[in-house]
C-alpha cells in the first residue's frame, strides 16, 4: 500500500462519510450508496480507468495509478458506504429519536406502557417526549440563514444511547471483517466464486504498461456497450429533466393489465405487481450474462414460482403467504429464514474440511499449511467479538438465551447477503427476515416477553432492516478486488476496520447535526413517511405481543420467567407436531428446499436450478429486476449455443462496457443534479439508474 493510495481512499471514504447523510436527505439529490453497487463509487472507477488515468500516463507514466494503488482507494470507499444511510445511521436515528414523537400519537403504545419497558439507555432522553431533542429532530432548530453549531446538538440526550449502541456497532463490524476473512479463500481459491462485481472493477484498473490503455479499452465490443447504453441514459436523463422536450427511449415494459383482469394474480402476491411492469436495467443484464446459468436462470424466474405458489396455496386451500408482516414475520419470511440457515449449513458441509483446519488453528494455535496465516487470527477474534456481543446485549436487557441466539441470527443475515452477491451479483437485496420475527416464531410470545421483543425490534432495525447496504458484501468485495492484486487479506482486514471506525467518527456526529438542525420532516414526503415508520416497526411487534398476552391472561406470568423458563415454555417444544408450529414448519420447508436443490445442484450436472431461488423470491426487489436478469441468462444462451466460448468473451467485453455506460450515465446525472442544487438552491429532478428502495 503506497502513501498516495492510502491518502486517495482515505479522502475518499472521509467524503462518503461526511456528505452522504447531507447529500441523500437533506439536499435531496441522487443517493450516493443506495445498494451495495454505489453509483458514485463505481462511477468515480469508470471514469479514472477510462481518462484520468490514461491522461496521468500521457503526461508521465510513473504518475499513473497502478492496480494496486486503485483496489486499496476503492476498497476504503466500499468500507464506509455502510454507515452514513440506511444501512445504520438513518434507520438507527429514526427509530429511537423520532420514537417518541409517535409514540405521543398512538394510544395503544400509551396504554400498554411500551416506552417505560424499553431500557431507557438505549433511545436519546431515556425515551422520553422533550422540546430539546424530539421536537428539533422532527422540524429542525436551524433556519435556512442560521444553522446551529455542533455543540448545540443536545449530547446529553444521546451520550448514552451512543456509548451503549456505538460499542456493539464496532464489534459488528470486527466480527464481519473476521468472518470474510475466514470464508475468502474457500469462496474464491475452493469454490471459485463469480465475484461479478469485484470481477467488473478488476477488469476496469487492469493496465498495460506499455499503453495509455488497457486492452479491454482498445476492443470495438466495449465501446459499442458503453456508447449504446451512454446515450440511452443521457437521452432519457434530459428528457427526465426537460419535462418531455425529448427523446425518450423506454424501458418499461406494462403487462398490468394481466393482473387487473385476473383478480387472484394481485391477492396472492404483493409484488407480482412489480414483474408485470418490468423495468429494463442494463447492468443487471450484463451481470446476468457473466454468471452460471443456473444462477441467473433462478433469480429471473424466482419471482414467477413464489406467485405461482402463492396462487395455488390461496386460490386452492385459502392460504395466504404473501402478505406477512415485515417484523414479526409469517410464513414466507420464516421460510426464507429458514433458507438462509440452510445455506450456512451447505457452506460449511462444502468447506468442512478447509473450516475445521481453520477452527483447530485458531484453538491450538499451531499453524496449518492449508490455511491462510490471517485465518486462524479471524477466528479467534470472532469468537470473542460474538462472545463480547452477548454480553453487551444481556447488560442491554435480553435474557441469556435469546441474547444467545440474536447474536448468531444477524451474522446469518450478513452471511447470506454476502454469499448472495458474491455468487450472483445481485447488488440490490432485502432477506425480508428479522431477527425478532424469527425469534417470536420460535419462543411465542409469552416465552419470548414484552422487553425482549423491544429490545430485538431495536437490535433488527439497527442491523438488519436495511441489509441493502450492510457491511459484509461491501467488504467481500473490496477484500477481492485487493486479493487480486496480491494484497494480503490481513492488511486489508486491517485497513478496512480502520477505516470503518473513522467513518463512525465522521458521521455520527454530522448525521446527528444534520437530524436536530433540519428535522426529518424537511426531507420530502418519501423519506418523512419512511423515518416515521421506523419507529413503529419497533413498538408495533411489541404492542401485538402485549394485546396477546393480556387477552390471554399471560402477561403477568410472562413477566416473571426466569431465562431458563422462557427456554422450557418455547413455542417450538410445546408440540412434538411439527406441522402444528407454523414457524417451524415453514422454517424447515426453507431448509429442505435449499438442502435438495443444493444436492441435486452437486449430483446432476445439467441441474437447472440454484437454490438462491428461495432465498430471494416473495420479495419486491427481486420482482423489480427479475426480468432483466432473464433477459441476461437468454442473451448468454443464445450466445454460448450458437457462437461458442470464443463470442462469448465478445460478449463479456461488451457487457463490460455496458455497465461502464450505465454507470456513467448515473453519474453524469448525479454531478448534474449537484451543480442544479448548489445554483439555483432547489432540489433537481432525480434520475436513477437503479430501483429505489424508498
Amino acid at each position: 500500500m503506497t502513501i498516495r493510495a492510502v491518502i486517495l481512499g482515505l479522502l475518499g471514504a472521509v467524503f462518503i462519510a461526511a456528505v452522504t447523510y447531507l447529500n441523500d436527505r437533506v439536499w435531496g439529490l441522487s443517493q450516493i450508496v443506495a445498494s451495495h453497487l454505489p453509483v458514485f463509487v463505481f462511477g468515480l472507477l469508470i471514469v479514472l480507468a477510462l481518462a484520468a488515468n490514461p491522461l496521468l500516463y500521457m503526461l508521465k507514466p510513473a504518475w499513473r495509478l497502478r492496480p494496486k494503488e486503485i483496489a486499496v482507494g476503492m476498497m476504503m470507499m466500499l468500507a464506509v458506504c455502510s454507515i452514513p444511510s440506511y444501512g445504520l445511521l438513518v434507520t438507527f436515528t429514526r427509530a429511537s429519536a423520532v420514537s417518541a414523537n409517535v409514540y405521543r400519537t398512538r394510544l395503544g403504545w400509551q396504554k400498554n406502557k411500551l416506552v417505560e419497558q424499553m431500557p431507557s439507555h438505549m433511545l436519546p432522553g431515556e425515551g422520553k417526549d422533550s422540546q430539546e431533542l424530539t421536537d428539533t429532530v422532527r422540524a429542525g432548530a436551524g433556519s435556512k440563514d442560521a444553522k446551529i453549531s455542533l455543540g448545540e446538538v443536545p449530547w446529553r440526550h444521546w451520550a448514552e444511547p451512543l456509548a451503549t449502541w456505538l460499542p456493539l456497532v464496532v464489534l459488528m463490524a470486527v466480527a464481519v471483517i473476521c468472518m470474510g476473512l475466514i470464508v475468502h479463500r474457500q469462496w474464491s481459491d475452493r469454490e471459485r466464486l463469480r465475484y461479478p462485481i469485484a470481477e467488473v472493477a478488476s477488469s476496469l484498473i487492469a493496465q498495460d504498461p506499455n499503453h495509455a490503455r488497457q486492452p479491454l479499452f482498445r476492443t470495438h465490443m466495449f465501446w459499442w456497450g458503453l456508447g449504446i447504453v451512454l446515450f440511452i441514459r443521457v437521452s432519457n436523463g434530459v428528457y427526465a429533466w426537460s419535462n418531455s422536450n425529448w427523446i425518450n427511449i423506454p424501458l418499461q415494459l406494462n403487462f398490468k393489465a394481466i393482473i387487473d383482469a385476473w383478480e387472484l394474480l394481485g391477492k396472492a402476491d404483493w409484488w407480482a405487481y412489480w414483474w408485470f411492469i418490468p423495468t429494463i436495467y442494463p447492468t443487471v443484464i450484463a451481470i446476468a450474462f457473466m454468471l452460471s446459468s443456473d444462477v441467473s436462470l433462478s433469480l429471473g424466474i424466482a419471482p414467477i414460482c413464489f406467485t405461482a405458489l402463492a396462487m395455488i396455496l390461496l386460490g386452492g386451500y385459502g392460504v395466504s403467504i404473501g402478505a406477512d408482516d415485515y417484523m414479526r414475520g409469517g410464513s414466507a419470511v420464516w421460510q426464507r429464514f429458514g433458507s438462509y440457515l440452510a445455506l450456512a449449513g451447505v457452506i460449511a458441509y462444502t468447506g468442512r474440511r478447509y473450516y475445521w483446519d481453520v477452527l483447530r488453528a485458531a484453538l491450538t494455535f499451531r499453524a496449518a499449511a492449508a490455511v491462510d496465516a490471517i485465518a486462524p487470527r479471524a477466528c479467534r477474534a470472532l469468537i470473542v467479538c460474538i462472545v463480547a456481543m452477548i454480553v453487551v446485549l444481556i447488560l442491554m436487557g435480553l435474557d441469556w438465551p435469546v441474547a444467545v441466539l440474536a447474536v448468531p441470527l444477524i451474522l446469518l443475515a450478513y452471511l447470506g447477503m454476502a454469499r448472495i452477491n458474491c455468487e450472483s451479483g445481485l447488488f440490490l437485496n432485502l432477506p425480508r427476515w428479522q431477527p425478532v420475527g424469527v425469534l417470536l416464531g420460535l419462543f411465542g410470545a409469552a416465552a419470548l416477553g414484552t422487553r425482549a421483543v423491544l429490545v430485538l425490534s431495536m437490535l433488527s432495525i439497527v442491523f438488519t432492516v436495511g441489509t441493502w447496504e450492510c457491511f459484509m458484501p461491501f467488504f467481500m468485495n473490496g477484500l477481492r478486488l485487493c486479493t487480486n492484486q496480491q494484497i494480503k487479506p490481513g492488511r486489508v482486514g486491517m485497513s478496512a476496520g480502520c477505516v470503518y471506525i473513522l467513518g463512525l467518527a465522521i458521521a455520527v456526529p454530522i448525521t446527528l447535526w444534520a437530524c436536530h438542525n433540519y428535522g426529518v420532516s424537511r426531507e420530502g414526503w418519501a423519506w418523512s413517511t419512511a423515518a416515521y415508520e421506523l419507529p413503529s416497526c419497533v413498538y408495533d411487534p411489541a404492542d401485538v405481543v402485549v394485546t396477546e398476552l393480556k387477552n390471554e391472561g399471560m402477561l403477568a406470568e410472562s413477566e416473571s420467567y426466569t431465562p431458563w423458563q422462557r427456554v422450557t415454555n418455547m413455542a417450538a417444544l410445546r408440540t412434538w407436531k411439527i406441522w402444528h408450529n407454523k414457524f417451524l414448519s415453514a422454517a424447515l420447508i426453507g431448509i429442505a428446499l435449499v438442502g435438495v436443490v443444493s444436492y441435486l445442484r452437486l449430483r446432476i450436472p445439467w441441474w437447472p436450478i440454484h437454490p438462491i431461488l428461495f432465498m430471494v423470491w416473495g420479495t419486491r426487489q427481486m420482482a423489480e429486476i427479475a426480468a432483466s436478469f432473464l433477459i441476461g441468462w437468454a442473451i448468454k444462451a443464445a450466445v454460448t449455443n450458437l457462437g461458442g466460448t470464443r463470442t462469448y468473451q465478445k460478449g463479456k467485453s461488451l457487457m463490460f462496457g455496458v455497465i461502464a455506460g450505465d454507470l456513467t450515465g448515473g453519474l453524469i446525472f448525479m454531478a448534474v443534479g449537484v451543480c442544479y442544487y448548489f445554483v439555483t438552491g432547489k432540489a433537481p429532478q432525480k434520475y436513477g439508474i437503479f430501483p429505489m428502495m424508498f
